[in-house]
């Protein structure tokens, strides 16, 4: 009999051969399997996605000593209660992307690689039926002699976008992509960097001195990271020969114009290069308008403001936020507790602000709506919601909800937002309750159990406004999205296979363009894509 601590187990797998048979062969009551053959001749992939359902198991109920038979091929969980925290009778998005993030880490660093099993047990897709749609378009070899930088959500659906990138013809090493701290999930991290990809090394990585640094912006960070990848790619551009046949080209797949941004700070950087770029928030192609005159020296796809990603996409992602935002307060205050009847503030009420607010709505919330665009007022009053001024927001508010992209507190009286009790954002970055926490305020509402050193749960962790806890707002996952609760995909595949297909389209479009400057994503293709997606979906 062997006893393995949890967070030790992939290390001890690696040094003990003999053990893996016995975990081939697992049988532990209360853990579903994923269907199996019978005959498998890769036992490590087995294994793997036995090492993850077991790492579940033993943190859904606080336990963090295994112990393994290898005669018998059982392994029992013991209550050793060294987590230093209590059992969890429903393991949250959260903790469960939190182990998987600390065992996939593990399992990089001790040489292993990826299996299709473990892929499917993460739910990580071989294809996306409307992505392979643009895909088929005859774009092969069109993109020879490009390099690719990129700001992305590093998700499940992100590998099927690279592998047809790559058909396209942007080889592997010649991508260079930087995740966001908040969505990164390390499985794809690990993924991509398998197939040769550079993926930069803070991708999900936070430090807890630097986030709770006085005035921290996970943008000022951002910035630095993607700088030093585009001098990467930029040298590695300048190494291929420019040829008539297929010049070389710099590609940018933006998400909130950081490289756009940066580019743009130095040209000298990118002189005498072709560049196309696609930029696909808001957020971003807002920025992208308000940038100086040597941004026109390159076309940018406004995948943003396209109208599946207006009329399609914002829906998903108002309801991948109420769902979240019911999970989370049900962890803190109870199973039973819910959105039904709480006062819920929306600031901002464009497409995603719109979407939830009407989900809220939908849930029984009493919703009001703040916005300094008097268009927007009148489309919430056109809705029938209820709009009021920063001043109105009062101790019956339950909750502040930000969905403009933007640092929003400026616009309050600092009495009236302390008297919120929840401060959630749904855009982007930290940028929505931006100067909040520092060394003094920003104690974790800590969750249970809260695993040791954790990057991910630090990220996502709950935390109180005031100096000590319990005292002020509580701000929901540290001030990042709250629907990047640490799962492959927030949104199901069957859904955001649509903004992967818009962002390929997207680069397709830029590429062609002899156009500088935001370009508007084609009419035609939009139809297309939309009645393709509605398709698929079985809606016409």
């Amino acid at each position: 009999m062997l006893a393995l601590k949890v967070y030790d187990l992939m290390c001890q797998i690696a040094l003990e051969p003999k053990l893996v048979k016995a975990l081939g062969q697992l049988n532990l009551k209360g853990i579903s399997y994923l269907p199996l053959e019978e005959q498998m001749e890769n036992e490590g992939a087995r294994r793997d996605q036995a090492i993850l359902q077991l790492a579940h198991k033993a943190v859904q109920t606080g336990m963090s000593t295994l112990e393994i038979d290898e005669n018998k091929a059982q392994i029992f969980l013991r209550g050793t209660k060294e987590l230093g925290s209590s059992p969890c009778a429903n393991l949250d998005d959260v903790t469960r992307g939190a182990v998987d993030d600390y065992l996939v880490r593990l399992l990089e660093e001790n040489a292993h690689k990826t299996s299709p099993l473990l892929e499917q047990a993460l739910g990580i897709p071989n294809n996306l039926p409307l992505l392979d749609l643009v895909g088929e378009s005859n774009m092969d070899g069109a993109f020879t002699n490009t390099v690719l930088v990129g700001v992305q959500h590093l998700l499940g659906s992100t590998i099927p976008l690279v592998k047809w990138l790559n058909n396209w013809g942007v080889n592997y090493d010649r991508m260079f992509i930087c995740g966001k701290a908040y969505s990164t999930h390390a499985f794809i991290a690990w993924k991509l960097r398998e197939l040769g990809v550079h993926v930069h090394p803070n991708s999900g990585s936070l430090s807890e001195s630097r986030f709770l640094s006085e005035g921290y912006s996970y943008d000022t960070d951002l910035r630095v990271y993607i700088t030093s990848m585009l001098d990467e790619a930029i040298e590695t551009l300048r190494c291929l020969p420019d040829e008539v046949e297929a010049p070389r080209r710099l590609l940018v797949l933006d998400d909130g114009a950081t490289c756009i941004e940066a580019l743009n700070a130095a040209p000298e950087r990118w002189a005498g290069l072709r560049i196309s770029a696609v930029e696909q928030t808001r957020r971003g192609a807002r920025l992208v308008q308000s940038t100086s005159k040597p941004l026109t020296a390159f076309p940018v796809s406004n995948v943003a403001e396209s109208s599946p990603k207006l009329e399609l996409e914002s829906p998903l992602i108002g309801l991948s936020v109420v769902a979240e935002l019911q999970t989370r307060i049900s962890r803190i205050e109870g199973k039973e507790a819910g959105l039904d009847g709480r006062q819920i503030t929306v600031i901002g009420f464009g497409s995603v602000g719109k979407a939830v607010a009407k989900y809220l709505r939908d849930s029984g919330a009493k919703v009001a709506i703040i916005d300094t665009d008097p268009r927007k007022l009148q489309a919430a009053q056109n809705e029938r919601f209820h709009c009021i001024s920063p001043s109105e927001v009062s101790d019956t508010t339950d909750c502040l909800l930000g969905c403009t992209g933007f640092s929003i507190l400026g616009n309050f009286p600092d009495k009236n937002w302390k008297m919120c009790r929840y401060l959630v954002s749904a855009s982007s970055s930290n940028a929505e309750f931006y100067g909040l926490l520092g060394p003094a305020r920003g104690h974790p509402q800590v969750p249970a159990p809260m695993l040791p050193d954790s990057d991910h749960q630090r990220i996502h962790a709950d935390r109180w406004v005031g100096t000590t806890p319990g005292e002020g707002p509580l701000l929901l996952a540290g001030g990042f999205p709250i629907n990047f609760p640490g799962t492959s995909d927030p949104i199901p595949l069957s859904d955001i296979q649509l903004t992967r297909a818009l962002i390929l389209s997207g680069a397709r479009q830029a590429h062609e363009s002899e156009t500088s400057g935001l370009i508007p994503f084609d009419i035609k293709e939009a139809r297309w894509i939309t009645r393709a997606y509605q398709e698929l979906r079985g809606e016409v």
